[in-house]
Formats: C-alpha cells, sequence, structure tokens
C-alpha cells in the first residue's frame, strides 16, 4: 500500500497517468480513495470539481470538510483530517492548482511551494509559501496576493465561521477565509455560475482571470516537493 501518489510514483506502482488509487496515510493509517496522477512526481488530488460530472454541494459542515464527501469518480473533497495526515508523510509538500476552460480548449496551471495545514485543534490552519504559474501559462496568485493572503488563516464552515464577515454564507462554500469582507480572491469550492447566483458564490479565481468563472475543470493537488 502506498502512503499518497507521490509515493507511488517513486516506487513505480502504476502507468504515468490519472487513475483512481488506494493511498494510506503513515499517520492514523485509514486507506482512502483517491485520484492519483502518477506524473511529474506523483499528485493526489485532494479537489476536484467537473462541470460534466453531477454536480455536488461543497456548502458543507465543519465535520463533512474534516472527513470528505462527493465520489473519487467524480466531484470529491478529500477531508482535511486526510489532507493533514497525507501532509505528514513528508517535509514538504507543494499545492498544485490546475484550472481547465472553454470547452476543455484552454489550460492554466500555478504552484504554491511549502503547503501545509495544521491539526484539528488549530483549526486547520493554512501556510503557503511562494507562488509560481507554469511556464505555459498559470491562473495568478489568488491566494497569497499581498493584502488579501490567505497565510494563516483558520478553515471556516457556515456552522463555524472565523471570518467574522459570514463568508462561508456569502461564498458558500467551506474555505480559508480572510478576516475581512473580500473574504477570499478564490472561491474554488462554489456553486457552478447559474442565474440569480451572485458571483462570489460561484467557483473562481480572480488573479489573471478576473470576474471569469464559466470553467470546466477545477483541481487542487498536492505532491512532495
Amino acid at each position: 500500500m502506498i502512503s499518497d501518489c507521490s509515493d507511488g510514483y517513486q516506487k513505480s506502482v502504476a502507468p504515468q497517468k490519472s487513475l483512481l488509487s488506494f493511498v494510506q496515510p503513515k499517520v492514523n493509517g485509514v486507506v482512502l480513495e483517491v485520484i492519483c496522477l502518477f506524473k511529474y512526481g506523483g499528485l493526489t488530488e485532494i479537489i476536484h470539481r467537473d462541470a460534466l460530472c453531477k454536480e455536488t454541494d461543497f456548502n458543507k459542515t465543519w465535520n463533512e470538510y474534516a472527513t470528505g464527501f462527493g465520489n473519487a469518480h467524480g466531484n470529491y473533497w478529500l477531508g482535511l483530517e486526510n489532507i493533514f495526515n497525507i501532509l505528514q508523510n513528508h517535509n514538504r509538500f507543494k499545492l498544485s492548482v490546475e484550472i481547465i476552460y472553454d470547452g476543455y480548449a484552454g489550460h492554466l496551471q500555478g504552484y504554491y511551494h511549502h503547503f501545509n495545514i495544521s491539526s484539528a485543534n488549530d483549526n486547520y490552519t493554512i501556510s503557503l509559501g511562494e507562488f509560481s504559474d507554469h511556464a505555459q501559462g498559470g491562473p495568478g496568485n489568488s491566494l497569497t496576493n499581498d493584502t488579501f493572503s490567505i497565510n494563516d488563516r483558520p478553515f471556516s464552515t457556515y456552522d463555524r465561521d472565523f471570518s467574522n464577515n459570514d463568508c462561508p454564507v456569502r461564498f458558500n462554500s467551506g474555505w480559508w477565509y480572510l478576516d475581512d469582507p473580500v473574504c477570499s480572491r478564490a472561491n474554488v469550492n462554489g456553486r457552478r455560475p447559474e442565474v440569480g447566483v451572485p458571483f462570489e458564490a460561484t467557483w473562481h479565481w480572480q488573479d489573471n482571470l478576473g470576474t471569469r468563472n464559466e470553467f470546466d475543470i477545477i483541481n487542487l493537488r498536492i505532491y512532495r516537493d
């Protein structure tokens, strides 16, 4: 059993493609069903949103965000506790952000170095290092951009809100929101765009993409740095 997708890549357990896989983090040892991309060092998918898959409601409780929800065959959130346990496998991880749009023709990718979250006792507070866009084009830095950095912010949900600005209700999702009316310049867990839904409640990534929210796929993945 591999401990994460980077471990599987290093051990050459599968072809270099995206596959449904089982991983067992070294800490707490729960077997997880995840999507592994066995390329580029081996990436473990922690968020998958695909417009072609049946919609999954990401406006969930604290406990649901902690344990995970959705289906690894479609749209899913791996779970904060599961992400935390995977991060204990190695001393340093990166976070990959991938956005696909324009009928799956457009592709943007960026990376945050030194990605980490703390334990449940510390409300899964996030830590992100330097951001870099992919050489062939990236989405821009919506998570640590100047005064709107979510660094050192606890996770918030509608039933456990640390934002002081009703951000989970306004954004219709759980996230590491700012203590600021802006809440966040990204909403990867928001609703798909539809008539009558405010922009801030829809999935979006504002830097480089502005108010564009007509995406086909949003993926967040982690891999060993």
